[in-house]
Parts: C-alpha cells; structure tokens; sequence
C-alpha cells in the first residue's frame, strides 16, 4: 500500500537517514496533533480551523519554512507576515494546442495575413507530421 512505500522509503538507509526520520517524526507529530485538536472540536468552525492549521503545517513543512512564533503572542494578518517570496517558483505549462495558436498570432503580425495563409497552405502540402510553429523553424520561414 501507498502508506507502507512512503514508511519503507522514510526508513531506507542512506546518508540522509537522519533528516528522513526527522521529516517522518515530524510529519507525524503534525498530523496527530491535527487529528487530536478536530477530535476535541466542539463546532464546525473548530473543526475546520483545525483541518486548516494542520494542513498548512504540513506545507510549511514540506517548502522548508516553518514559522517560528515562539517569541511573538500575537500574530497580525499583515500581508508581509505571510509572504512565501523566498519558496515561490512559478512554471508554465502549454499545451501544443496554445503554443501553435501563439506562433500563428505572432507570426500573423510579422509577416501579414497573405503571407501566413500561403505558407499554411505549403505546410498542408508537405504532410508534415511536425507541428505548423517547428515546421517553419526548420524552413526558417
């Protein structure tokens, strides 16, 4: 089972051993202690608030940022308290479909309409198996 892969995986010797078995304790703890504050929840509000902390403390767990509140009572909503700048990484993802449709409009503005239609209609003529954009990158058209 999934549970079993994840624990033999923690366990697996290696140098990293240490921080595996640190990760897996600390994992645990969160999520025990999580499983305990929704059992002693007494409304749907508690019991939602405690689904919500402890699934943010395995997030910050997980990028590596857990904050350290010990030395502050209170904790302000201020937008600079809870920005994750330093852990934030953006990637894109397209598909061929919105890659192609891109190069169309790009190449449209380039060249023209005429021009584009008549090297559409020598791609259609080639049978190429290639997509229209990686087509006239090779035909450097």
């Amino acid at each position: 089972t999934k549970k079993r892969v994840i624990h033999l995986h923690c366990h697996k010797p290696n140098k990293h051993k240490e921080l595996y078995q640190f990760f897996h304790i600390t994992c645990k703890l969160g999520l025990d202690h999580g499983e305990k504050m929704s059992k002693s929840s007494i409304n749907i509000e508690e019991l939602l608030s405690a689904f919500t902390a402890t699934l943010l403390r395995q997030v910050f767990l997980q990028i590596g940022l857990i904050p350290n509140r010990s030395s502050t009572h209170k904790v302000t909503l201020k937008r600079e308290n809870w920005r994750l700048n330093k852990h934030r990484s953006v990637q894109y993802v397209q598909s061929l479909t919105q890659i192609e449709y891109i190069f169309w409009s790009e190449q449209q503005k380039e060249i023209g309409f005429e021009q584009q239609l008549e090297l559409s209609n020598k791609y259609r003529l080639s049978k190429s198996k290639k997509p229209y954009s990686q087509w006239c990158r090779k035909h450097k058209t």
